[in-house]
């Protein structure tokens, strides 16, 4: 199995690396660290929230992380 990218998203630290470490007894992964970049837009943190660069995705991005949360 290939998986080009995945992104890990809680608002819980330990989540996140236990999602990491279970994924990483099955498969090789490698971790790209905080998210920049992913499906041809451009993020940026600031403080505890991700804005995307372009402002017509903020709302698909707000929705897709209150989904989640």
């Amino acid at each position: 199995m290939y998986v080009d990218d995945i992104l890990i998203i809680s608002n819980n630290v330990s989540h996140i690396e236990f999602t990491k470490q279970e994924l990483a007894s099955t498969f090789s992964i490698t971790d790209g660290g905080p998210l920049h970049y992913m499906l041809g837009i451009e993020f940026n943190k600031q403080g505890d929230s991700i804005h995307s660069k372009y402002a017509m995705y903020n709302d698909y991005v707000k929705g897709s992380l209150q989904r989640i949360y």
